[in-house]
């Protein structure tokens, strides 16, 4: 008994190592849609400790334009047991909001039952800028649904943006 507490140590331990040093955060939930588990890379971007994050204190750094929707994907994919995928904002430790990537799929025991789930998050930030075309609305570069026109005029360009909202150009 005292080898097999050990070897599951062991295993247990580099698992751990292994998760840390990914390059990806990674997360898990159980059964009851309440995450249980982040490792060390997702506490770094957040800048949180793992008590903040755990159950549903990750949701406190997702965006308020995507929290509906992310809260939507997730319940909806949990509830049917499905993979999802899934892109939102999350609040990094500097206190930007960065895109990330978000893939995750059910977790079984090897009797069968639903454990709960498995994910993992890329920051997808960078590639999300540069698929930006470069006529899209001054707006859009945060990603949100935005509306290109306000008072007839298309929100563009930086000029755009300082005539409609009078702003000096330095603000701007």
């Amino acid at each position: 008994m005292a080898r097999r507490t050990r070897d599951l140590r062991e295993s247990e331990e580099r698992f751990a190592a292994l998760a840390d040093a990914a390059p990806v955060f990674i997360w898990m939930s159980g059964p009851d849609k309440v995450c249980t588990w982040f490792n060390q890379q997702w506490l770094n971007f957040t800048g949180r400790t793992l008590a903040q994050e755990l159950n549903n204190g990750w949701v406190q750094g997702v965006h308020p334009d995507d929290i509906d929707a992310c809260l939507e994907i997730y319940n909806a994919s949990f509830d049917r047991r499905e993979p999802f995928r899934m892109d939102y904002r999350q609040r990094a430790a500097n206190g930007e909001y960065r895109w990330l990537s978000d893939q995750a799929a059910p977790h079984y025991s090897p009797d069968g039952a639903f454990l709960g789930y498995i994910g993992t998050c890329t920051d997808i930030t960078e590639r999300r800028s540069a698929e930006l075309p470069a006529d899209a609305p001054y707006c859009c570069m945060w990603s949100r649904p935005a509306l290109p026109l306000i008072r007839g005029v298309r929100l563009n360009s930086p000029q755009s943006m300082t005539q409609t909202f009078s702003l000096s150009p330095r603000s701007a």
